[in-house]
């Protein structure tokens, strides 16, 4: 049976201009989860392997991109200093596909609609092959790490680290809490606080707080003095 030819992207022509070798991997999309470790997991490969693209904006040198393992998060200090900034952040979703050409979860390093600096981690050239964006939601680009490094110009630093994976709080009986690689405040979406975290105070101690709040009135004209 023949196999559907796959429709190249714009990165792909790029790459085939320079005579670069690569391979284009499909994924099924989820639109609600377009992490890299969703990818990794479509592909069956490891995190360590599958690369995200970020776009930061320096107040120094203007926007930069750093390229990283799908489950680490920038090193906002580290990517400042070594872009020549003194402070950077991301920037906003709003404005990636306007500075970019990309949309989230299709944001490739190759064929942006500016070229810009990129860095990308040093854990890629640890990899035989690492996969990015081939510049659509669906489509990944797996490549050597020394090939796109080249083509794109990178730097290759220590720009970023390994996220924290936060813990779901299970409900009552629902057992151990699960690791959750995401929003703190989102996590705990859906998911109460056990039945003793969120029962309001008894009545016995309100009482007691309110003898307490007199006791430290009455003795406080004795500390003033001296008295204790």
């Amino acid at each position: 049976m023949s196999k559907k030819k796959m429709e190249k992207t714009n990165a792909a022509r790029l790459l085939d201009r320079a005579g670069i070798a690569y391979e284009l991997v499909p994924y099924v999309v989820d639109e609600e989860h377009l992490s890299a470790v969703h990818v990794a997991e479509q592909l069956g490969e490891e995190i360590a392997c599958v690369f995200k693209t970020l776009v930061l904006h320096g107040d120094r040198t203007g926007h930069f991109v750093c390229v990283v393992p799908g489950d680490h998060e920038v090193d906002l200090k580290a990517a400042a200093r070594l872009s020549g900034n003194k402070k950077a952040d991301l920037i906003p979703m709003k404005e990636l596909l306007g500075t970019t050409g990309y949309i989230r979860g299709g944001c490739s390093p190759i064929g942006m609609k500016r070229p810009f600096p990129v860095f990308i981690h040093d854990s890629a050239l640890r990899q035989p092959a690492i996969y990015v964006s081939a510049g659509i939601r669906g489509l990944q680009l797996k490549i050597a790490p020394a090939d796109l490094i080249r083509f794109v110009g990178a730097t290759v630093a220590p720009i970023s680290r390994e996220a924290p994976v936060l813990l779901r709080v299970p409900a009552d009986d629902a057992g151990p809490a699960a690791p959750f690689a995401g929003n703190r405040r989102k996590s705990l979406v859906g998911n109460p606080l056990p039945e003793v975290a969120r029962r309001k105070p008894s009545v016995e101690s309100r009482f007691g707080a309110l003898r307490l709040r007199k006791i430290v009135r009455r003795l406080r004209p004795f500390v003033r003095r001296g008295g204790l």
